[in-house]
Formats: C-alpha cells, sequence, structure tokens
C-alpha cells in the first residue's frame, strides 16, 4: 500500500473515531463499561495501528541510486499530481492525527466520566426526594394515629414519638444510603477513566515510536539520497534544472536542491568550455545541436555562430546571406552587439563608388543589371540607410536618363557618324536642325542606355542622344544656330 492510500485510509478512520465518539456519548454506562473492558475486565480499546493497520516500515518509499542512463529517475512513489501529498507532508499529517486521535480519545472519555458523575448525582438526587417524600408520608400517618389514640383517651403513651423518631432515622439513613451510591458510582467512573486514560496514553507513545522510526528510515533515505545526487550533480550527469527538480521530489529542502543545482550547472559550465575550446570549423546546424544538447552554452554558440558569419564577410563575402544573419538575432542564436558588429563589418565591405558598377572587364554594367545589382544590396537587412542613399545616388547618375518624343526626320546612320554633320529631327509638330556630334564612347553613356530601343532620343547629364543599329551618337546645337534656338529645343523636348 502506498503512503498515499495509507493517508487515505487514516482521514478515513478519523471520521470513524468522530462516529465512534458520538456513539459513545448516546451509550449507557453498562454499555460503555462492556465495550471498554469486555468480560475479562482488561480494557480492549484497539491501538492507533490496529485501528489503521499501519503499515511495516518496509512500505516507505525508497530512494533510488543514480540511474545510470541519461534519463531522469522517476520516484515511483511520488505522485505526478502537484495536488498529492509527498511523502514528508504525509508522516507529518500521520503525526498530526495521532495528536488528534489521542485528544479526541480523552476528551470521549472525560466526556464520558462526566455523564456517570451527572448520572450518579441525579441518582442521589431522586434517592434523596423518595426519602424525604417517606418521610413526609411517615409524618402524616404519625398524625392520624395520635389523633385516633387522642380519640380512645390515649395519649402521653409515648408511641407517637417513637413513630416519629423512626420515620426520621429512615429518612437520614435513606440520604445517606444515596449519598453513598453516588460517591461508589463516581469513583468507579473516576477509575475507569483513568484506565482508559492510561491505555490511550500508551497507544498515542506507541503510535508515536512506530512514526519515529518511519522518521528515521526517511531522513536516513534523504541523506542516501542528498549524496546519490551529489555525485550525479559533479559528474555532470544531469542538468542543473533536472537535479533541482529531482531533489525537490526526492523530498530534499529548497536549499539542499538549490546548492546541488550550483554544482550541477559548474560542472555543465565546465564541460561546455572545454567542448567550445575544442570547436573548429563547425557549422551553425552543428552548432545548434550543440546547443540544444546542452554541450555548449547559448552564449557560447552566440559566440561561435558570429565568428562563422564574421569569417563569410570577410572571406566568401557573395556567400553572406543577410537574411540569415538577421534570423540568427531574430532568434537570439546571436547577441545584439554581435548583430550590430556584422552589420557595421558588412556595409564596410561594399564599395561605395561607380565601381560598385564595373564589371570584371571594366565596362560598367547594362542598366537593368545594374539595377538589380543594386536592389540586392540596398535590399539585404544589413544595409545601412546611408549606404543606400550613396548608392542609390551613385546610380542615378550613372542610369538615370530621360527619353524624348522625338521623330526623326532624315535619319540614315552615315548622317550621325559625321561629325559635325546636320540633320533634322522633329519635336512635338516643329522641325528643329541639329548637328551630329559623332559616335559615344563613354562607357556610363552606353551601360544608361543599353535597355533602349533603336531610333530613341535620351538625355543623360545634360547631353543629348539617339540610339541607332545599337550605337549611340550625341546630338548637339549647330555653331549657326543661337542659345535661345537650342534651349527652344531641348524645351520641346521634355522627356517621359
Amino acid at each position: 500500500m502506498s503512503y498515499v492510500d495509507e493517508f487515505k485510509k487514516i482521514t478515513a478512520m478519523t471520521k470513524l473515531a468522530d462516529a465512534f465518539g458520538k456513539a459513545l456519548s448516546n451509550m449507557d454506562t453498562d454499555s460503555f463499561n462492556k465495550l471498554v473492558f469486555g468480560d475479562s475486565g482488561v480494557p480492549i480499546i484497539p491501538t492507533y495501528s490496529e485501528m489503521t493497520s499501519t503499515p511495516s516500515v518496509s512500505s516507505t518509499p525508497s530512494v533510488s541510486s543514480t540511474p545510470s542512463d541519461s534519463s531522469t529517475p522517476s520516484v515511483s512513489s511520488t505522485p505526478s499530481d502537484s495536488s498529492t501529498l509527498s511523502y514528508e507532508e504525509f508522516l507529518a499529517g500521520e503525526r498530526t492525527h495521532i495528536e488528534d486521535a489521542k485528544d479526541k480519545t480523552l476528551e470521549s472519555i472525560e466526556a464520558k466520566r462526566q455523564e456517570a458523575h451527572t448520572a450518579a448525582e441525579k441518582e442521589r438526587e431522586r434517592s434523596v426526594v423518595d426519602a424525604r417524600t417517606s418521610y413526609q408520608q411517615n409524618l402524616a400517618e404519625y398524625g392520624a394515629k395520635a389523633e385516633a389514640l387522642a380519640s380512645m383517651g390515649l395519649t402521653g403513651s409515648g408511641y407517637s414519638d417513637y413513630l416519629n423518631a423512626n420515620a426520621y432515622a429512615q429518612q437520614r439513613s435513606d440520604i445517606k444510603a444515596a449519598k453513598a451510591v453516588e460517591s461508589a458510582a463516581k469513583s468507579e467512573a473516576d477509575s475507569n477513566a483513568n484506565d482508559l486514560k492510561l491505555a490511550a496514553e500508551l497507544s498515542y507513545e506507541e503510535n508515536l515510536g512506530k512514526l519515529g522510526e518511519k522518521e528515521q528510515l526517511y531522513l536516513k533515505e534523504k541523506e542516501d539520497t542528498y549524496y546519490s545526487l551529489f555525485d550525479s550533480a559533479k559528474s555532470g550527469t544531469y542538468s542543473a534544472e533536472e537535479i533541482r527538480d529531482i531533489a525537490i521530489r526526492k523530498g530534499l529542502e529548497e536549499t539542499e536542491a538549490e546548492y546541488l543545482a550550483g554544482v550541477a550547472r559548474q560542472a555543465v559550465e565546465q564541460r561546455q568550455a572545454k567542448t567550445a575550446g575544442n570547436l573548429t570549423d563547425v557549422d551553425n546546424n552543428t552548432i545548434d545541436n550543440l546547443v540544444g544538447s546542452d554541450a555548449i552554452t547559448k552564449e557560447q554558440g552566440q559566440e561561435k555562430r558570429y565568428e562563422n558569419f564574421k569569417n563569410a564577410i570577410l572571406y566568401s563575402f557573395d556567400d553572406v546571406s543577410g537574411s540569415q544573419i538577421a534570423s540568427a538575432y531574430d532568434s537570439e542564436n546571436i547577441s545584439r552587439k554581435q548583430y550590430e558588429q556584422l552589420k557595421e563589418l558588412w556595409n564596410g565591405e561594399i564599395i561605395v563608388s561607380e565601381a560598385q558598377f564595373i564589371k570584371t572587364d571594366g565596362t560598367f554594367m547594362g542598366s537593368l543589371d545594374a539595377e538589380y545589382h543594386l536592389k540586392k544590396i540596398i535590399n539585404n537587412p544589413l544595409c545601412s540607410g546611408e549606404l543606400k542613399t550613396n548608392l542609390q545616388n551613385i546610380y542615378n547618375s550613372i542610369y538615370t536618363i530621360t527619353t524624348g518624343n522625338v521623330e526623326n526626320k532624315s535619319g540614315s546612320v552615315a548622317e550621325y557618324e559625321d561629325p559635325g554633320n546636320n540633320f533634322l529631327v522633329r519635336v512635338g509638330n516643329k522641325n528643329y536642325t541639329v548637328e551630329s556630334g559623332g559616335e559615344v564612347t563613354d562607357k556610363k553613356v552606353i551601360a544608361a542606355a543599353s535597355h533602349l530601343f533603336d531610333g530613341v532620343y535620351f538625355s543623360h547629364r545634360g547631353k543629348y542622344y539617339i540610339k541607332k543599329d545599337s550605337r549611340i551618337f550625341e546630338i548637339r546645337k549647330p555653331p549657326t544656330k543661337s542659345e535661345d534656338y537650342w534651349g527652344k529645343f531641348t524645351s520641346a523636348f521634355g522627356g517621359s
């Protein structure tokens, strides 16, 4: 039987004891004496152990030795429901019950003794009333006889005085006997009560002795548990939280559990430091597994991930994923300080000049490729606001163009190829004479117009151009035209 079942049985017996007390209060004296003494005259009140069928000491839940496997040892005698009692609480409850049972037994015995006294007093009062009533009846009879003697002229014979004295003596004798009966009944009740109280005290001492044996065994097992858990904590078998949980469930004090947790924590930290010191070229997934298994601490894992990201930025920049670094920060896999340091390092590796948009062959990227390249950088979670602005300005300076709604009125490539050659272009509803500046070799202009179709006129950095046969030709103001004339052209050129 588990101590939880035993406690339930004790609780039931407490209720039975209450019912037993009520039954005693309603029992007559003869029935009470027979119940208590039996036919042999020896008290037969059951002991506490007999009433509750207290299990032997061996039923005390044992504390198993430290398990060899890594799983947390189960405590079979400790219920998993936190609302149930621990064994230590059970023992305390049993001690309280023993005290209560003794007090209730003594109260019941004393109440019965008082009832016996009260019954004896009432019996004595009834006997006194009967004696006095008898005396009054005798006096009345004496009066009737005296009158009869007087009518016969027989007076002064002394017979009447004799009757009177005899009646009074009988009254005194009856009252004295009633008091003697009362005294004897009270003495018997007192003697019975004293015997029962003594029996209750002996039963109480017996129960306390057995409970003391249980408590001593429990304390011994707690001591064994403490040293067993100490060895497990020192060897790093369990984490601090596991050791503390086991200690509490085994019934150790809070201070003892905290101390053991500290020992385990120190052992784990030493093991983690050793493991972390031996880590080289470990990927982040492996680090996640090491942290998850408590082989290294969360902080040690953060430091190792930081080193991995830092090396990636310095030595394999194109493989760095800003989203992975940002995600690592969001998941607390790197600290805020480490995240800010990585951002600063990453931003410092970005070239902030026109060279950012120059290909390995020395030419500028096409406008569409440059736009994709720019967005890839500025949309990176690591990119600072200042870097975004600077790169955007550089991109704009290279690739921003304005296309015009211009109709070519003359249009052979030969006309464009010959610098100084004049030709007409129609802007809106008016023709303008312009001069060819020859083919353009400026890499920026070529890159900016890379996405335009043939025949498109455009402006770039204040100059005007036409794209023809995938070549770029400049158009400019003829020397014979005024600035006002050219101003009208540029104004009409507008662009879209």
